[in-house]
């Protein structure tokens, strides 16, 4: 749902909610990763997005807070198998005893390190929120424990409350 196009809205604004969607979509992973316990040090974005979209990636280190690293390497999926195989040939042939050694070892330098924009910082809070808001009243999955219902819409604008009311009643 892309809510408050007008007769004005251009083709590059629905762009870049599109673009942001995904960004805010990537930082709801990287919360739920954080939630399960997992430390999160950066991002390494590989393949032909990370490498052709600057924008992107920088949406992603604004809205995740970590920094985004695009490896100087195009192929790194490639060099992936080709370590799982070096490791897989053994220590006598490789000279690597597990795949950590030779991640380590053989990994490419960055190409190029997005940074969160610190001006941002607040904006992506407050956007935040307001979409985790039209997630839940729009059909992801609710956290655990979550009746449902529409008492979160009693925050929300009277015509975002009709419209959740509505939902809920299909």
């Amino acid at each position: 749902m892309i809510a408050g196009l007008t007769l004005q809205t251009s083709a590059v604004e629905i762009y870049r909610a599109l673009l942001e969607s995904i960004a805010f979509g990537n930082r709801v992973i990287v919360d739920n990763f954080r939630r399960e316990g997992f430390q999160l040090a950066e991002i390494v974005a590989c393949g032909g997005v990370a490498e052709k979209s600057p924008f992107l990636m920088q949406l992603f280190a604004d809205t995740s807070g970590l920094p985004v690293t695009v490896p100087a390497s195009a192929q790194v999926p490639a060099r992936g198998s080709a370590l799982f195989g070096a490791v897989a040939a053994g220590p006598q042939a490789s000279g690597f005893a597990g795949i950590t050694e030779a991640a380590r070892a053989l990994r490419p330098g960055a190409k190029r390190t997005y940074a969160r924009t610190p001006r941002t910082s607040r904006s992506i809070t407050r956007c935040t929120r307001s979409g985790r808001t039209s997630m839940t009243l729009w059909g992801a999955p609710r956290s655990r424990g979550s009746t449902g219902s529409s008492a979160s819409s009693s925050r929300l604008t009277p015509a975002m409350g009709k419209l959740s009311a509505t939902k809920e009643a299909m």
